[in-house]
Parts: structure tokens; sequence; C-alpha cells
């Protein structure tokens, strides 16, 4: 059998552990940030997660505001509002805390800060990234989604009520710390159905047509 050509690209460094939340102060301090943007929902908060997050921020004497203002399945025009806080504070590192969503925005946002504003629709699409985004260490509390190691984010266009995507490896994080022990309070519901969600990728990712030996070693093993 003779094999297509392929690429395998994944800029994201994985640092996986039981607690390893607690070291995102050490790993953020890495980027001497003058400021530092944690994106997250209202839920992790109110779950405490984000505290575990300021207090290792704390004592490393990194200075930190907190954004949670946008909905699940980020908007266009939240993303553009989101940014507009970061570049006023001088944001120059974010940290993601969360699902899916919060991941995608923290993406989106970098991307703005960058690209000095605009509208976020402006960079959606193959490859129309000019430079890298903010630095960006993500932190997932869901599984499922995979948004912390892939390029891309997705957007929702309020005008054409439709889903956009900012497709680039500029908007990869820069980190990823994988913390199992942050599902261990996920409601049922929502651990089942994230559960099913990493399934699906998997299965897609052994299924489709662009799958390579690399792809199937990771999604056979996935499901």
């Amino acid at each position: 059998m003779i094999l297509n050509n392929f690429s395998f690209v994944v800029p994201t460094r994985i640092e996986f552990g039981v607690g390893i939340t607690e070291k995102v102060g050490e790993e953020a301090k890495k980027f001497n940030p003058k400021k530092i943007l944690i994106v997250s929902d209202k839920g992790v908060i109110s779950a405490g997660i984000t505290d575990k997050v300021e207090k290792s921020l704390k004592e490393q004497n990194l200075p930190y505001v907190i954004y949670s203002d946008f909905s699940p399945n980020p908007r266009d025009f939240e993303m553009n509002k989101a940014a507009e806080f970061a570049m006023n504070e001088g944001i120059d590192l974010i940290i993601a805390v969360g699902g899916g969503s919060v991941l995608d925005s923290a993406k989106a946002i970098g991307t703005l800060i960058t690209h000095g504003g605009g509208s976020v629709l402006d960079y959606c699409g193959v490859f129309k990234l000019e430079r890298e985004i903010t630095p960006l260490i993500a932190i997932p509390t869901t599984a499922g989604t995979g948004s912390e190691v892939t390029p891309f984010a997705v957007v929702t266009n309020t005008e054409k009520r439709i889903k956009e995507s900012i497709w680039d490896f500029k908007a990869s994080a820069k980190v990823a710390l994988m913390d199992p022990s942050l599902l261990l309070n996920l409601p049922a519901n929502i651990m089942a159905s994230t559960g099913i969600d990493a399934l699906t990728h998997a299965v897609e990712a052994y299924t489709c047509k662009e799958a390579t030996p690399y792809t199937d070693m990771f999604a056979l093993y996935a499901i």
C-alpha cells in the first residue's frame, strides 16, 4: 500500500496530571506577562474552578482580570466587545478555563488583540491570520471538544445566523493543562454528553477521508 502525503502538526504543548491546574501560575510566569485575562463562564466560576487559577497566579504575583460576559456558542459582537475590554486592560496573556465555548472565545479574543481589533468575522476562514494570537494557556473543564489543542475557534455570525470558524495554526494555544480532576464535579448529564462528544470525534477522525496513520493511532485509542 502506498500512503498519501500528509502533514501532522500539534503546536500546543500538553501537560497532563491530576491537580496540574495549580501549576498555571508557574506556566504563566514563563511568558513574563504584564497583565493576564482569565476567560471563563459563570458556571465554571461559580463552581470554584477559577479559584485555583487565581490562587496560583497570586502566588506568582501576577496581575489578572476575569472576563465572562459572553454566551455559550460565542457570538461575534460579544467577541468584539471582549477584545476591546482586553486591549483597554493591556492584556498580553490569556488563560482560558472552561469548555469548548470558553476556549474558542479566548482564541477569538487573542486574534483581535494581536490584529488590532475590528470584527472577529474578518478573520474567519482558512489561514487568514497575519500573526500568532496573544499567548494562550488552555485549561479544559469538559471532555469532547478538543479545542485546547485545535487551530479552530467557532464563532456565531449573528447576522447570517450561521457558525463560522477561525481556522489557523496561529490561533492554537501555547500550552494545554489537562487536569482530569476538573471533570469530577461535572453534572451527570454534562459528563455523559461530553463523553459521547469525545467518542464521536474519535469515530469521525478514524472514518474521515483525510485520516492518516498518526490520526488513526490516536482515534483508535480514544475509542
